[in-house]
């Protein structure tokens, strides 16, 4: 008998699970082997061990997220909350103890929602593709004409303390003001120039 999915936010589960479950054990390799050189540790050890650790946590994880969005039908930043407070609840609860299962389940469920929130972000703006191509470092897809945002430079004067953004009234009249006291400047010069000319001049003519 054909199922029917009555839940159209649930749709694609298995791949979102096989996905999110693949690139944990991706990066995990990857971390673990990096640890492993900091730590002098061995490689492949490590890295396998963590690569199976986060493959572990994020497929519980990427079930419990499902699950979740299958029994609200939508999908939203409280599905990850859920599920990453109760996939925190369990793992710690196996490894650390009940007491300590508590708070972790906190920092877990941050995480999760913290995490959506991100991926909700990323793709919204085209994903980590679009992002490379957004700052010129990949090209677009072929026939996707690259759309040139112009975005306002950051106004980091505006977060500095005691600093200000200058008008133009204000640079002008500062402009003015330098060259006034320039010229002031250029007149003493000149006039010390003058003084110490007529003293040897005076000397000069002076009476052996």
């Amino acid at each position: 008998m054909r199922s029917v999915n009555r839940c159209p936010a649930a749709a694609g589960w298995q791949e979102r699970i096989v996905q999110k479950t693949a690139s944990a054990g991706v990066f995990g390799a990857v971390g673990g082997a990096l640890l492993s050189v900091s730590q002098q540790a061995p490689l492949l050890r490590f890295s396998a061990t963590t690569a199976a650790s986060c493959t572990f946590c994020m497929a519980c994880f990427s079930v419990l997220v499902e699950g979740v969005r299958l029994l609200r039908c939508q999908d939203s930043p409280a599905n990850s909350i859920l599920a990453g407070g109760l996939t925190g609840y369990g793992l710690t609860a196996v490894h650390r103890g009940a007491a300590r299962a508590g708070p972790a389940s906190v920092w877990w469920a941050a995480a999760g929602g913290l995490a959506h929130v991100a991926s909700d972000s990323a793709m919204a703006h085209g994903g980590f593709q679009g992002l490379l191509t957004r700052h010129l470092l990949l090209d677009p897809p072929e026939g996707v004409p690259q759309e040139v945002v112009e975005s306002e430079p950051w106004d980091w004067l505006a977060w500095v303390p005691f600093l200000r953004k200058m008008s133009d009234d204000d640079w002008e009249a500062y402009q003015q003001k330098q060259q006034g006291a320039m010229s002031q400047r250029y007149s003493a010069v000149t006039d010390g120039n003058k003084q110490q000319q007529q003293q040897q001049e005076a000397v000069k003519d002076a009476p052996d």
